[in-house]
């Protein structure tokens, strides 16, 4: 995938609350994976449903 093994800990930097760290990795690592801004092909590599992770991602950034 990549070669940056620290995500989670560099997100703890950014957000404050446990449940936006844990969001936001699974987010992050999306867009690394899908190479892609569209949230129909992050949603897609996420883990989990693809419609449940679209919601997601919705919600986190409104």
């Amino acid at each position: 995938m990549n070669k940056f093994t620290h995500l989670r800990g560099f997100v703890e930097y950014l957000f404050d609350d446990k449940e936006m760290v844990e969001k936001a990795s699974q987010i992050i690592e999306g867009i690394l994976i899908a190479r892609s801004p569209r949230l129909s092909d992050i949603a897609r590599e996420m883990c989990r449903n693809e419609a449940a992770n679209y919601k997601c991602i919705q919600r986190f950034v409104d």
